[in-house]
């Protein structure tokens, strides 16, 4: 079954076998079908379930098929999903010959129709209007440089400047707005991408570029669409330098559009050279310097379709299109890395296109190999618990250092995609106050100032500024005014808003001696502006009655003894709305333990939620009895305490889904177990298991380190 429909192999052999065996009771399969498609959460049906109609992301988006798949004329499962697989890419690329004739009227009007580019943006798929808008830009900018032709007069790349400078302040003024939660995230990723198109058509401009032919216009990320292409799939090529791709046409959801620097910029040419080579990839650097996001992203632009891997072997992965296989490097995996690299390095010189497909034997199974695939391997070989790559992989990969991000243009664009109109001036304060923060706060293991903590900062940042607009407006129409949005967006103070932000995901995390020091930095770096904090007096009376039942000091005023530790429990509760994954640090006695509990009890009768906890001690188990073990003869997989608290919420068969769900692993933090967290905890929140499963992680799973 997995050698006729390789996207089997990323569920479990039980899983599996519940699919074949209910291949005709279709509505009990929806489940696994998020776990076979990236960007799919369900498939679409018509009423009694004998056609397939379509798609869903996990945020609503739908891809509505041209061609309709029936499972009456393709009865084996294999065969309809083969078949719903292709025509998921088919239609993709002939909504995307619509989408990009729909956006060439914003390319050369004089003004843009605001209320036309909202019913452009909201006819086609996230990802659709990223790639139309990159398409437009590469071809007005072709057309401009054709012109121009060696001469000296660059009025037509100043046009191309400018236009895009026009749809950049009409996003600007949108975001501003209250928009539906998709088409906001639209437009975060039209600013972003646009921020990027417009620094680059700047520096064409200031190096006087005159012709396509230079180098710094052909190491740019080009799209071509050709519509008169008989092959919908070929219609759209991607090239940089001399590297030529084809778009996959994979439907990815609606994922997070990564910011493009300088840095991502040469990663990006680095990886495309060395796969125009057939070579792998190898992005290495400290942590939080963007090397997963890079290769996730570069994967988004290009194929359209990667698998994620934790140092597993799943044989499936050559029949897909692109691989990160990521942290520690063992001998087994090196070994069928090496086989793979060789036969597509042997593809690579071939002239002519083979008679028959190239296969690779893997863990005792002849696989065919895509050509089209890809491994990269992001390292951080300081980290404990991991080895450097061996010398017979590392001459298969073309290493590309990645040390220092450019955190303060991040900073603008995340900043101006969330409708804050001073971003440049914030951005330039923001980044030397974490810089101050590494130098001048006291140097403890648990501290973070990367790229990772400004993110969590910059996200918080949009909620907020979005929260107090909205508390604006209430007030105003309340009193009878006329509510002008963007006249309200100038009466909140961005830098009041971004220290609260600050104050709310940094200062928990400091030891009580650094306090002091980072209100110092931040009435340095922002000098007048007061912190004024979320009151939350709700939650507060709600802990308050929960620690008079138990007995626990709560203080409600700073004089009060119990105030810091009720302050903590609040601090909780903030970074659980801003992170997944957290830590709960301290001396044995100070009150851990008994602030989450006391939360959980609070929060439930603050929003009614019921509130779950599941309390794990990883120092009492082994590795095994955590995560679970595959029976290297039988391949038989039994799940650990932690996979099989996961798999029951994700199973929702008790309704588990709709309660607050906390994983609380209580013990001393020791590579040896929580290093398997490591994708589980960062923005993939994905379990890989050995047995090639990937969990993902429900939006109301807590994992919290005690």
């Amino acid at each position: 079954e997995r050698a006729s429909f390789p996207r089997f192999y990323f569920v479990g052999d039980e899983d599996l076998l519940e699919i074949i065996g209910n291949s005709k009771n279709v509505a009990r399969l929806q489940k696994h079908f998020k776990k076979m498609f990236a960007g799919v959460n369900t498939l679409m049906f018509n009423e009694d379930y004998t056609v397939v109609e379509g798609v869903a992301s996990r945020e609503a988006e739908q891809v509505v098929y041209k061609t309709k798949v029936s499972l009456i004329e393709n009865p084996r499962i294999n065969e309809w999903l083969t078949k719903t697989e292709s025509e998921m890419k088919v239609s993709l690329a002939k909504f995307l010959a619509d989408g990009v004739a729909g956006i060439q009227q914003f390319s050369t009007a004089e003004v843009i129709d605001q209320q036309k580019y909202m019913e452009w943006l909201d006819s086609y798929q996230a990802q659709l209007v990223v790639i139309a808008a990159q398409i437009a830009w590469t071809q007005n900018a072709e057309v401009a440089l054709g012109k121009i032709a060696g001469g000296s007069d660059l009025s037509p790349l100043e046009q191309v400047s400018g236009n895009v400078e026009k749809v950049l302040n009409v996003l600007a003024d949108s975001v501003l707005l209250e928009q539906p939660q998709l088409r906001r995230r639209k437009l975060e990723h039209m600013i972003t991408e646009l921020v990027h198109q417009r620094d680059v058509t700047r520096l064409m401009v200031s190096k006087k570029m005159n012709s396509s032919a230079m180098f710094e216009w052909l190491m740019q990320m080009r799209f071509y669409f050709d519509p008169k292409n008989s092959n919908p799939l070929k219609q759209l090529d991607i090239v940089m330098s001399n590297a030529h791709f084809n778009y996959g046409f994979e439907y990815l959801g609606v994922v997070d559009k990564l910011v493009q620097t300088p840095l991502t910029d040469r990663c990006y040419f680095t990886l495309t050279q060395a796969l125009e080579g057939n070579y792998g990839g190898s992005p290495f650097g400290p942590a939080g310097t963007g090397k997963t996001e890079s290769v996730k992203s570069l994967g988004n632009q290009q194929w359209a379709e990667y698998l994620w891997v934790c140092v597993r072997s799943v044989p499936g992965a050559v029949s897909t299109s692109s691989t990160d296989w990521k942290r520690r490097c063992c001998p087994a995996v090196s070994q069928q890395i090496q086989a793979i690299q060789e036969t597509l390095k042997a593809m690579g010189a071939l002239t002519s296109k083979p008679d028959k497909p190239f296969t690779v034997d893997l863990v005792g199974k002849t696989v065919s190999v895509n050509p089209d695939m890809a491994v990269f391997i992001t390292m951080n070989p300081d980290y404990a618990g991991r080895s450097n790559l061996p010398d017979n992989l590392k001459k298969l990969f073309r290493a590309m250092a990645m040390t220092q991000p450019d955190k303060q243009l991040i900073a603008q664009v995340m900043l101006f995609s969330q409708g804050f109109r001073t971003a440049e001036v914030l951005s330039k304060k923001i980044v030397p106050l974490f810089r101050l923060c590494t130098e001048q706060l006291s140097n403890q293991s648990h501290y973070d100032f990367t790229l990772r903590a400004l993110k969590a900062v910059l996200n918080c940042a949009g909620s907020i500024k979005r929260e107090r607009m909205l508390k604006l407006r209430e007030k105003l129409e309340q009193e009878g005014h006329t509510v002008d949005p963007y006249a309200i967006s100038e009466q909140i103070n961005e830098q009041d808003v971004l220290i609260q932000c600050i104050c709310e995901t940094t200062i928990p995390k400091l030891v009580a001696e650094d306090i002091p020091l980072m209100r110092s930095l931040l009435a340095d770096v922002f000098p007048g502006i007061e912190y004024s904090g979320s009151m939350m007096d709700e939650l507060r009376a709600h802990i308050q009655r929960v620690c008079e039942e138990k007995y626990l000091a709560c203080g409600m005023k700073e004089e009060e003894l119990g105030y810091i530790w009720t302050e903590k429990v609040l601090q909780l509760y903030q970074i659980m709305n801003l992170q997944h994954g957290l830590m709960l640090v301290g001396p044995s006695g100070s009150g851990k333990t008994c602030a989450w509990k006391t939360l959980l009890i609070a929060l439930e009768r603050f929003d009614g939620t019921e509130g779950v906890a599941t309390l794990i001690d990883p120092k009492a188990i082994t590795k095994k009895e955590l995560y679970g073990s595959l029976d290297p003869n039988t391949r038989e997989w039994t799940d650990g305490i932690f996979t099989a608290t996961l798999r029951k919420v994700i199973d929702n068969v008790r309704g588990e889904r709709n309660k607050r769900q906390w994983i609380i692993f209580d013990g001393d933090v020791d590579p040896e177990w929580v290093e398997n967290l490591n994708s589980t905890l960062d923005d993939n929140k994905l379990l890989t298991l050995p047995n090639g499963e990937r969990l993902a992680v429900p939006p109301n799973v807590i994992s919290s380190l005690n």
